[in-house]
């Protein structure tokens, strides 16, 4: 995540300051039947075959697809045009999503703010939409038929970076969070406030803090049969000093929409809460038939900054947000699971709220969770730390949260882990290397759920590479990663 700009060569402090079943058949086993006479098809078990990655190129914003083979290996099969572009000259930035996989179509949220791109505002992003083949392939979806060529949609907002989607009879529903520009306390002044804090532009922060003017935004789409997206109503905005959404998601259920805001953090291990801005967790009540949102609530606890990934257990019952910049009070909380209906002292929207279990991750430096995957099961959650490139797995039954493993991925020295998917059958996991490395690594998932890296781990992706060699961040940083088909997904 972007948070590691302060800890990096002079020669990166230039692109800092731009900154988831079987089947079996019904047939009794005390009554044989010829197979001849049983009509009945048994399904194969649930298999990922595609992977699917964007560059974040602002030069030309890409998606990369690879072919998962039976083994869980991965094939990278080429480079699709999403017609707009990406953000990664503007520094890194932190989302959790940006690629979405429903039924076959893959969704792209393309960070970059457009200029002259055909039916979109300037300054705001656009949406690709995919159609997905039976080999991988993907073809581009147009979005305005009244206008020539092959059009996108106008996300409604300013840096694209979360899609989420929710089906209810023949509707389906795109929440798309448009997170604006995210400002973090870079340079504090001795025993300051966070409005003399410089940020990673080297601004100090105080104007921004009584700025009030809506500055992100959640917004809500239809998704039509044939892949069109049509915009239907502003969920909600944010304030700058706030901080934008890094995530937006449907509970499984589809009765409420969440979203986590970053906050305002502050870089240091632990962050001094004097410098830092806290993040918020929100929850709204979803009415799918109407597609409205009511009931407006949030998790916010003074230690909490850097909020990012979160995922909802399988039931609906809780969310667990993993955040990066934590005080010295709020050490545990690398991830937290907080409990959906709990209003008394989870969702308070006081800016006291209480996590209803928390999970940390073995660490000496800052910080250690940063993205989110939990199992079918519920009973395993996953969290990617960027700057240590980590993985760990925690135990989980409701709100009790036990640490099993941390593991780091071999071979990457550099900040540089980010997003993570599972295969559908829950074997394989595969953890993005965005920024450094441009590679994927790849691990078997062991019988009690901790992580097992390939030796053959990791693939570096060529695509992202001229005559071999990686890329510079400020061209290419990846954003999400998502699984063909979508047979479960763990956020």
């Amino acid at each position: 995540m972007y948070f590691s700009t302060l800890f990096t060569p002079l020669s990166w402090s230039l692109v800092a300051a731009l900154l988831i079943v079987g089947c079996s058949s019904s047939n009794s086993p005390s009554e044989p039947q010829d197979p001849s006479d049983n009509d009945e098809t048994t399904e194969e078990p649930a298999r990922t075959k595609f992977l699917y990655t964007q560059t974040n190129d602002a030069r030309g914003n890409q998606v990369i697809g690879f072919s998962v083979t039976d083994n869980g290996d991965l094939v990278e099969m080429g480079a699709y045009e999403t017609g707009s572009v990406g953000d990664a000259d503007e520094g890194d930035f932190d989302s959790q999503s940006s690629v979405r996989v429903y039924e076959d179509f893959l969704l792209v949220a393309n960070p970059g703010d457009t200029s002259g791109e055909s039916g979109i505002t300037d300054g705001n992003s656009a949406i690709t939409v995919f159609s997905i083949s039976d080999n991988g392939s993907l073809q581009r979806v147009d979005q305005n038929a009244e206008i020539d060529g092959l059009q996108n949609a106008d996300s409604h907002g300013v840096r694209a970076v979360s899609v989420d989607f929710y089906s209810e009879g023949d509707v389906t529903r795109v929440a798309v969070a448009n997170q604006g520009t995210n400002r973090v306390c870079v340079s504090p002044e001795a025993n300051g406030t966070l409005g003399t804090c410089s940020d990673q532009f080297g601004n100090t922060l105080g104007d921004l803090l009584t700025d009030e003017s809506p500055a992100a935004d959640i917004q809500l789409f239809s998704l039509s049969e044939s892949g069109v997206l049509s915009h239907e109503s502003e969920i909600a905005t944010f304030a700058a000093n706030r901080g934008g959404p890094s995530q937006v998601a449907f509970s499984p259920d589809g009765t409420r929409l969440s979203a986590t805001l970053l906050g305002i953090p502050h870089l240091s291990f632990p962050a001094d809460p004097a410098n830092q801005q806290p993040s918020r967790t929100y929850l709204w009540d979803f009415e799918g038939s109407a597609g409205t949102v009511s009931n407006e609530r949030f998790f916010e606890h003074p230690g909490i900054a850097g909020s990012i990934g979160f995922g909802w257990s399988p039931n609906s019952d809780f969310l667990y947000v993993s955040s990066a910049t934590l005080d010295a009070g709020a050490l545990e909380a690398n991830v937290v699971a907080l409990d959906s209906s709990d209003t008394d002292s989870v969702f308070t929207s006081d800016g006291n709220s209480l996590w209803s279990g928390s999970g940390a991750v073995p660490t000496e430096v800052r910080p250690a969770a940063c993205w989110v995957w939990v199992n079918e099961a519920a009973d395993r959650v996953y969290t990617v730390g960027f700057l240590t490139n980590t993985i760990s797995t925690f135990e989980t039954n409701g709100a009790d949260m036990t640490h099993l493993q941390t593991v780091y991925r071999q071979g990457i020295d550099l900040e540089d882990a980010k997003d993570l998917v599972f295969s559908a059958d829950g074997k394989y996991a595969y953890v993005m290397g965005a920024f450094f490395s441009h590679t994927i690594s790849i691990f078997d998932v062991n019988a009690d759920g901790t992580l097992a890296e390939r030796t053959t781990s990791p693939l570096a992706i060529s695509a992202s590479r001229i005559n071999g060699a990686p890329l510079d961040p400020s061209q290419v940083a990846y954003q999400g990663l998502d699984a063909y088909p979508s047979v479960y997904v763990g956020y």
